[in-house]
């Protein structure tokens, strides 16, 4: 069975099988940027608070600012974590650990963006990561979750919004027209006109104020 069916099983799943684990905060073990940048989206969507494994691989920062006797949920990578001793790290200090070992960012996004509960998205191209950290602050003040979609993983995420029955999609700067083609049965909305990255940044600061 390949990556791509277990993880669309996976997604299928979160939609039947009741969740009996909660979450207190959210730790993040991955070189891959998209998947730091996922958990911080899922994070806020929750309203959870969220910690890194920092790059020096110091397990014993994290395991502090976390604390004890907590319902920790674990992102790792699969293939490039920061560091192999987080989650025995973070048992030892008495919590309880539910770890998702991300298998590729891109799926990690997916995953998170359906456990995360949210309903509002707001859609960025994944090759202009700067446009994700500019509406990730957006993001957090409106409860939406941002979602990397082009051309390329188009088919996935209408798969994921097909369940998710969204209230609001927003894409933000440039997002490939075939995208939006997939996804026009959603109400939505365009922040930038993706010609300009300045200009797009000054237009979501300016829904901030």
């Amino acid at each position: 069975m390949n990556v791509r069916l277990l993880f669309l099983i996976a997604i299928v799943l979160l939609f039947v099988v009741p969740v009996g684990f909660a979450e207190d905060v959210v730790v993040i073990n991955s070189k891959d940027g998209m998947d730091v940048m996922s958990g911080i989206f899922y994070a806020n969507v929750k309203g959870l608070p969220v910690y890194f494994v920092p790059y020096s691989g110091s397990v014993a920062i994290v395991t502090n600012k976390v604390g004890a006797n907590k319902d920790v949920y674990l992102i790792q990578s699969a293939d490039l974590p920061v560091s192999s001793f987080v989650e025995g790290e973070l048992r030892k200090m008495n919590n309880t650990v539910e770890i998702y070992k991300s298998p590729y960012g891109l799926d990690t996004n997916l995953y998170l963006a359906n456990k995360s509960g949210a309903k509002k998205f707001i859609i960025v191209d994944y090759l202009y990561s700067d446009y994700a950290l500019s509406a990730m602050p957006y993001a957090k003040k409106i409860g939406a979750y941002v979602l990397f979609a082009d051309k390329r993983n188009v088919e996935d995420v209408k798969t994921l919004l097909d369940g998710i029955k969204p209230e609001k999609i927003i894409y933000y700067g440039h997002v490939d027209d075939e995208v939006k083609n997939a996804l026009s049965d959603y109400d939505s909305e365009q922040i930038g006109k993706g010609e300009n990255r300045y200009e797009d940044n000054i237009e979501i600061v300016r829904r901030m104020v």
